[in-house]
């Protein structure tokens, strides 16, 4: 009845089949327990060298342990890093992504572009780090930063355990991976809608001085936050008391920036803050005209 049943065609074929149904049936399951690809970029092989000379004391390293010591869960990622979010919610720690910074063949328009494409993806690299460098050394109110490891000592720091967006974990021990460790901050935009909902009008506008106030001193302190989509790439946020930089891989020293000329177009980055403000809060958009005046008077 079933002659076909003995044809090795037949054999060949059904013996795909039953393949092709195990592996759909078993593949999901294994991979819910894969190792993730964001654990393996994180001790990634390390393709770059950093001349940073800093060393953490007693003090600070136990401070550091003891931020460490909690579970820390996968918040998202930019351009340069993976962000995980601590447990108690107040603090983020970033690792730089391997495989971003790694060498690899470019194209050949990318080629016809740069005029030494090797040559400048290292000066790229020396950029971030020297950035990262500046948001702990010259800057550490003004980015949150905590603190930023880049294999510059061998030291005891404690294990991360790290949850990534499947639930799987992993434990880091900090002294293997570069990291930058930031309290976490308030975007600007919910916040001001927080506090209008609840009618906190003032503590609205004395969010706006904090915007202010942040450019201020960092442009006194000599550091220029390159940016160019501040507002529009949420890279500014506020803690309890103070408004940050979110984003601390475009920070470069720069004298120019304690001249006024140069602060007034700084202050340009602000435009599209202001433009929300006149859109949602006009009351507040009047208050952020204003200040704008007294800042510029008074830099």
């Amino acid at each position: 009845m079933f002659r076909f049943l003995d044809k090795p065609w037949f054999c060949i074929l059904f013996a795909f089949s039953l393949a092709f149904i195990s592996f759909k049936l078993i593949k999901p399951s294994t991979r819910r327990h894969a190792p993730s690809k964001i654990f393996q970029d994180i001790h990634g092989k390390k393709t770059y060298k950093v001349d940073w000379k800093h060393t953490y004391d007693s003090v600070e390293v136990s401070k550091l342990y003891d931020i460490i010591k909690q579970p820390f869960f996968y918040y998202g990622k930019g351009k340069q890093c993976y962000v995980f979010l601590s447990q108690d919610g107040e603090y983020v720690v970033k690792f730089i992504m391997h495989k971003r910074l790694a060498p690899r063949e470019l194209t050949i328009l990318e080629k016809l572009a740069m005029k030494n494409p090797k040559l400048e993806k290292k000066k790229r690299q020396q950029e971030l780090f020297n950035s990262f460098i500046i948001s702990y050394e010259d800057i550490p109110l003004a980015t949150g930063t905590e603190a930023v490891y880049l294999k510059q000592q061998e030291i005891a720091m404690g294990i991360f355990t790290l949850v990534d967006e499947r639930g799987n974990v992993c434990k880091v021990n900090a002294k293997d991976v570069e990291f930058i460790l930031q309290k976490r901050a308030r975007l600007v935009k919910p916040e001001i809608i927080r506090l209008m909902y609840e009618k906190n009008v003032d503590a609205a506008k004395r969010r706006i001085d904090q915007v202010f106030q942040l450019l201020v001193d960092c442009a006194k302190d000599g550091v220029q936050d390159t940016d160019s989509g501040l507002v529009r790439n949420n890279n500014i946020g506020f803690l309890e008391d103070r408004a940050i930089y979110i984003d601390t891989g475009k920070l470069v020293r720069s004298k120019k920036m304690t001249k006024k000329p140069n602060f007034e177009k700084d202050l340009k980055r602000l435009k599209p803050l202001q433009n929300w403000l006149k859109a949602y809060y006009p009351e507040l958009a009047e208050y952020y005209d204003e200040r704008k005046e007294v800042v510029l008077k008074s830099f």
